[in-house]
């Protein structure tokens, strides 16, 4: 297949499962072309090696006589900067028309896309992936409103949850065009070692400090495990940084547990993996955010899983579909501490029942959420849509 991704900026080292899918596609024979708004390499990617040196080297700007309409855009009104962003889409997006599908993550770009499907312009099927982000924000502010052409229009969506999949067939999209597509990790760069919690009770999370991944639930529950249960011996380390780092520290420091708690900041992947392998628990209570914003199923959790961690959470999002409460790992309900707290009790009261729900885990990850397996199911939906579209069309 000839298959082109649109993109806002490309390549992101925050988008790794973009780029992983697409070097996967390529492994498999087919051939892809990137468009983004803005190409900028970043030093983290490593762009020297095949095959994502030829995809920034062929990347393409998203719009034609792209330095001329930059320019023309840079120098318009501000009121005006949407309508002439959407004519230089649809200026630009019939040279999308030489290829067999249109590949765009995020809901926000297959809603730019679609204008010109809708216009007649583009012609190539529109295959739509949503994450996260792209649901829950526009679904609390218009219920998902602002999608209802790409709804219309567009010829396949992938969730990478059931409740993305509900949430967007409820609001218009075509049940039959709508699947659930999980995003997965490399499960053979996982090694798997089961954790005696008896002997270690280091607790990890590795995130950003913003709102929805929790982290003050999780502060708020180590608390109150001290004060029920201050015979436990616990170490709290948080890896990460955000807006909400001075939050999270004066709250440590609220609740009395600063001897406990070990903010280690933003760090390598190399430094992030040992730590993993120290630690026996990983917290990540995620909550709804004020403005929407969601997770949709965190790469975190499902490595930690793979790795041997006894993961807690909460029943947020996508999570469910990669833990089963007390089966796979442990579950409360979003910002509820206190349920958090107990589940964290319990996993250190029982040691030898715990090795069972890790193995179950990582059992489920290898499954469930493998990439190799993925990515051949993406290419399938792709060839499907692909001849769905042909057919019709016939």
């Amino acid at each position: 297949m000839k298959l082109c991704y649109v993109l806002e900026k490309f390549p992101q080292l925050s988008e790794t499962f973009i780029l992983n899918q697409m070097k996967a596609l390529i492994n498999q024979g087919h051939e892809i072309t990137v468009y983004a708004n803005e190409i900028a390499c970043n030093e983290h990617i490593d762009t020297d090696t095949e095959p994502m040196k030829s995809l920034v080297k062929n990347a393409k700007p998203r719009w034609k006589f792209y330095k001329l309409s930059s320019a023309l855009l840079n120098l318009s009104p501000y009121r005006f900067k949407s309508s002439i962003e959407r004519f230089l889409d649809l200026l630009s997006d019939k040279q999308l028309n030489s290829y067999d599908a249109v590949v765009a993550h995020f809901g926000s770009n297959a809603k730019r896309v679609v204008h010109s499907k809708k216009r007649g312009f583009l012609k190539t099927p529109l295959i739509t992936i949503f994450h996260g982000y792209d649901v829950g924000v526009p679904y609390k502010e218009n219920g998902l409103a602002e999608y209802q052409d790409l709804f219309e229009f567009g010829e396949c969506f992938l969730t990478v949850n059931e409740h993305f999949k509900k949430m967007i067939i409820n609001a218009g999209a075509p049940a039959d065009k709508v699947h659930v597509h999980r995003m997965g990790i490399f499960c053979n760069e996982i090694s798997y070692t089961p954790r005696d919690i008896a002997e270690n009770k280091c607790i990890i999370s590795v995130c950003r400090f913003v709102e929805k991944k929790g982290i003050e639930f999780a502060i708020m529950a180590l608390a109150d495990l001290k004060k029920r249960r201050p015979d436990i011996d616990w170490s709290y380390k948080i890896i990460g940084d955000g807006p909400r780092r001075e939050e999270y520290k004066s709250l440590v420091k609220k609740e009395g547990l600063q001897d406990k708690v070990i903010f280690l900041g933003s760090q390598p992947h190399s430094f992030v993996q040992k730590e993993l392998k120290e630690a026996s628990i990983f917290l990540l209570p995620s909550v709804t955010a004020a403005d929407g914003d969601v997770e949709g199923v965190p790469v975190a959790l499902m490595e930690a899983m793979g790795s041997g961690l006894i993961t807690v959470s909460s029943n947020h999002s996508g999570i469910p579909d990669l833990i089963d409460n007390k089966i796979s790992g442990f579950l409360s309900d979003e910002r509820d501490f206190s349920s958090l707290s107990q589940n964290l009790e319990w996993i250190f009261d029982n040691p030898p029942k715990c090795i069972q729900i890790s193995e179950t885990a990582a059992a489920k990850v290898a499954k469930r959420f493998n990439n190799e397996l993925l990515y051949s199911e993406f290419s399938g939906y792709v060839d499907a849509m692909i001849k769905a579209t042909e057919k019709s069309t016939n």
